[in-house]
């Protein structure tokens, strides 16, 4: 296909790629930006390319650095949880141990994400499990997050059923700030940003401590992060950029409750027969390579690897105390080729690219002073992809691409005699199953104004199972087969600079071979046939100069068309409600700021309550605030979280074997002090 259209560019008259983000300024054979074209919001998620916002033809919603700022959260999970079609759930108020995923995924099966999360283009979920643990990501370093859902994700592959989110971290250049703050619950955290240019390389060093005893008991948290990164342009056309990162915590878990203990102890109370402590330690470096080629476009290269040991120690009162130490890799390969030229005087974009990855997992698990189980992960997997953007009119968009992508999973278990899986009747498992995914899409989108866009799209996306899965807690299964998803998608969007956006989308999901953790047989299971649909809505508007508005509903249903007991057939998929939605404003005048908000969850079913049979959790609305002050290149601030003191469940779940149903309490009022120092 490359040669094909080469041999087309010699006829045409191109046009020239744009620059590259990391570029100070472009090269003499490219055009330069038109103001019309300064003023556009860009995505890079989208298509994987830099697009008009208005042009992608799915769900897109960007979160700014100044938007995280105003919005006084302390980590990101605090961000994306008030993002549309996003709901989280966890034991504690940080980032650590949270579920969060999107258009009622979040089942509380705990089987992974149905959401594609990169920093900076590096995939963070994890290969055991296909979680991101939040916790590794600090929210002082991000410059940006672009989220995309629905069809467009197909792009992407495995693990992006649902959709992706890329967070962009700061660059040299972006400001050099320190900050520090402190709160209830003995919490602490401090970070400090420091870069500049050098000779015409960009350079940046971040660094961050934080921790905190926990709103709860044994929930205590202290972690550490470090990431350093150069951009430098190697010669007038090829530039290049490396990353390398750490980051290393310690986290206790204070397990769910029986309203019989909260009743009796208080929300606080943590079960001595159900807690956990896990040691975490992750390191990462990217390597990325841009060569512009003139009229023939942009050739990008990006290499990364993932080092990640956890080691946890679980007490549960079924099982007794059980320890699991886990060692995994992951290298991954990104080759891409975007080029824009002109054919037969119509606007195309295509972007060809190809994706590789080699991951390993190694576990020991048991009761301590016993023989331990062993299991040895292994997957490679490579995808290619092609998506083609034509523009034959100038109030119309037509997208569509497809993405081919051949997986190895091998899967080596050793069961010890006398171990708890050994009772359900397997010693060893050693299997080698392969997995080939087609991934089409396509889309159209109309320009019905400048500011205003409508679109339609149509794809496929899928989910491997996950090592987690496949070797389960007590048998193996290595017979689960990949969900699937058709999407079905169409929605408005406007954005214009100065005033912001606001989007509405509509969606059908019809997934096939749906994940899911069956309490009954102890392991996972693919159900048949689930339906995920709903409406999205978001607004972020600054009608004023000290005023801006924000806020999000989001109606989501999620049915059983077929289930494996046909009892369940046609009902409600538990923990994601109903109806979500968070709203709010900030006030701003010379130098001050107040910020209230406020996120709402409606009333859901309980983790595992596949039949319906259970009351529902309850509605809550939960407020926060935050009072800012900036004199100079100092800024002080006070937030307070829930300020109403809000009694209400995170999450809650049906216990096993005939035990009462077990809960989360959300976490009741606290606050957070400090100030950031901009030099």
């Amino acid at each position: 296909m490359k040669l094909l259209l080469t041999l087309v560019l010699s006829l045409q008259d191109p046009a020239a790629p744009p620059p590259s983000p990391q570029e100070k300024a472009p090269p003499p054979t490219e055009k330069k930006a038109t103001p019309k074209e300064d003023e556009k919001e860009v995505v890079i998620i989208g298509q994987r390319r830099e697009s008009d916002i208005l042009d992608v033809p799915s769900g897109v919603t960007v979160v700014t650095g100044d938007d995280i700022r105003k919005s006084g959260a302390t980590n990101i999970v605090e961000v994306v949880q008030k993002q549309a079609g996003f709901f989280a759930s966890g034991t504690n108020k940080g980032a650590y141990d949270q579920i969060v995923d999107i258009r009622g995924y979040n089942n509380g099966g705990g089987n992974g994400q149905r959401i594609l999360v990169l920093v900076d283009g590096r995939r963070t979920n994890t290969v055991s499990g296909n979680s991101t643990d939040w916790a590794s990501i600090p929210i002082e370093n991000i410059s940006r997050i672009e989220i995309v859902r629905g069809p467009a994700a197909a792009m992407y592959g495995d693990g992006a059923l649902a959709g992706v989110v890329n967070i962009i971290t700061k660059k040299g250049g972006e400001g050099n700030v320190a900050s520090a703050s402190g709160g209830n619950w003995g919490t602490y955290r401090a970070a400090v940003n420091a870069g500049g240019e050098a000779k015409d390389t960009l350079y940046d060093v971040f660094g961050s401590v934080d921790g905190t005893r926990g709103w709860r008991q044994h929930s205590r948290y202290a972690g550490d992060d470090f990431t350093g990164r150069i951009d430098i342009p190697l010669n007038e056309t090829l530039q290049g950029f490396l990353k390398v990162g750490h980051h290393n915590d310690r986290r206790q878990e204070p397990g769910s409750l029986s309203l019989v203990q909260i009743e009796a102890f208080g929300p606080r109370y943590a079960d001595p027969t159900r807690l956990g402590d896990t040691n975490v330690q992750e390191d990462y470096a990217d390597l990325g390579l841009t060569q512009t080629m003139a009229d023939f476009g942009t050739l990008t290269l990006f290499l990364d690897h993932t080092h990640r040991d956890e080691s946890t120690i679980d007490f549960a009162d079924q099982v007794g105390t059980f320890g699991t130490a886990d060692k995994s890799e992951m290298t991954m390969l990104q080759l891409k080729h975007v080029v824009r030229p002109r054919i037969f005087n119509t606007e195309t974009a295509f972007t060809t690219g190809v994706d590789l990855s080699y991951e390993t997992a190694d576990a020991e698990s048991g009761p301590p002073d016993t023989p331990l189980d062993w299991t040895s992960y292994q997957r490679r997997l490579i995808g290619a992809y092609e998506h083609v953007e034509v523009r034959p009119l100038s109030f119309a968009v037509l997208s569509g691409g497809a993405r081919f992508d051949r997986a190895l999973l091998m899967l080596n278990r050793q069961i010890a005699s006398g171990g708890q899986a050994a009772s359900f009747g397997e010693t060893s498992v050693d299997q080698l199953r392969s997995f080939d995914e087609f991934s089409p899409m396509a889309g159209v989108t109309f320009k019905i104004l400048e500011e205003l866009s409508a679109y339609t799209s149509w794809g496929k996306t899928f989910k491997l199972p996950t090592r987690d899965e496949l070797a389960g807690f007590f048998a193996t299964d290595p017979v689960l087969t990949a969900e699937k998803a058709t999407t079905y998608e169409t929605g408005l969007r406007y954005w214009a600079k100065g005033w912001g956006g606001a989007a509405v989308s509509l969606y059908h999901m019809r997934v096939h071979n749906e994940l899911f953790f069956d309490d009954v047989a102890f392991s996972e299971v693919n159900l048949p046939t689930v339906v995920h649909q709903g409406a999205e809505t978001e607004l972020h508007l600054s009608p004023l100069p000290w005023l801006d508005v924000f806020g999000m509903y989001d109606y989501t249903t999620i049915t059983i068309k077929k289930a494996v007991s046909a009892t369940q057939n046609g009902n409600t998929y538990p923990v994601t409600p109903k109806n979500a939605a968070s709203a709010g404003f900030s006030l701003n005048h010379e130098g001050a700021s107040l910020t209230l908000s406020g996120r709402y969850a409606g009333e859901r079913f309980l983790t595992n309550d596949l039949d319906n049979a259970q009351p529902e959790l309850p509605a809550y609305w939960v407020y926060d605030a935050k009072i800012a002050y900036t004199w100079r290149a100092l800024t002080a601030f006070v937030s307070v979280f829930n300020f109403t003191d809000r009694k209400y469940f995170d999450n809650g779940g049906a216990s096993l074997f005939g035990a009462p149903a077990r809960f989360l309490p959300g976490p009741e009022r606290s606050w957070l002090a400090g100030g950031e120092l901009k030099f």
